[in-house]
């Protein structure tokens, strides 16, 4: 790989437009010049080939984009990248409710929800496919799932989602919004 010598200017302001801790000055390079990525070819099995269909949040969505949210690599630029928010269902919460209205949890379309359950029995909230596809699985005691926020939601308008394996009095309230 070349090395460039550049004044100390230059590379202060490359530093200070680090999308994360520890980026690289010649990444930020890249992007503040607008040079695209190099491209690979990556042959993957079908059944990998539907999970990340599966985990798309846009039409047209790259795989790119995709894998970097599922590998927690960050978002395509530095103003949208998603995060993980983790939520942690309370111990002895049996088949009461995980949160309040009050506690909503808030994310963004593209945001990872992290549930841990702390609990001593398996969850498995209830969507109807909004803010994401219903889990085919509860979360085993000391474990947690991904669920990546694939559409807003409001649950003023829907309502809270609820343990699937406890009823609608075990509600899960959480709000998200448009990506910005």
């Amino acid at each position: 790989m070349p090395t460039i010598l550049i004044d100390q200017d230059i590379y202060d302001y490359l530093a200070s437009k680090a999308a994360a801790t520890g980026e690289q000055p010649s990444s930020v390079l890249r992007r503040e010049l607008h040079v695209p990525q190099p491209q690979a070819t990556l042959e993957i099995d079908d059944q990998t080939y539907a999970f990340l269909l599966s985990k798309t949040t846009s039409l047209g969505e790259s795989a790119s984009s995709i894998l970097r949210r599922e590998l927690h690599l960050g978002g395509d630029s530095p103003d949208a990248q998603p995060t993980v928010i983790t939520f942690h269902i309370p111990a002895n919460t049996g088949t009461m409710a995980w949160n309040t209205r009050q506690t909503a949890v808030v994310g963004a379309v593209g945001d990872t929800l992290r549930i841990v359950n702390d609990d001593a029995v398996p969850h498995r909230l209830h969507t109807s496919g909004t803010p994401f596809a219903h889990p085919a699985t509860d979360i085993l005691s000391g474990q947690s799932a991904d669920y990546v926020l694939q559409a807003p939601f409001d649950p003023d308008q829907a309502g809270p989602l609820y343990d699937h394996d406890a009823g609608t009095q075990a509600e899960f309230w959480i709000r998200v919004q448009p990506r910005p």
